[in-house]
């Protein structure tokens, strides 16, 4: 009989949700536009981004709502 003890494992994983939810939480309510950005290539050229993430105060001064910044070109 083999036991194996995943309580360490288990507590790290918590942990890191845990620190991933705090900084969700501060990125989002910080008074600084804060946006992620994925660049777009065509034939190795950088052609636009893509916004990937947008905190409120980023939507706020855009002017939009996130979702309708998030997964659309940078450019747009």
């Amino acid at each position: 009989l083999y036991v194996l003890d995943t309580t360490d494992s288990r507590q790290a994983v918590q942990q890191a949700s845990a620190a991933a939810a705090m900084i969700e939480t501060l990125v989002d309510n910080v008074p600084v536009a804060i946006s992620l950005l994925r660049p777009e290539r065509t034939d190795d050229r950088l052609t636009d981004f893509v916004v990937e993430r947008v905190n409120r105060t980023a939507a706020r001064l855009r002017g939009l709502p996130i979702a309708e910044m998030e997964g659309q070109p940078y450019s747009r």
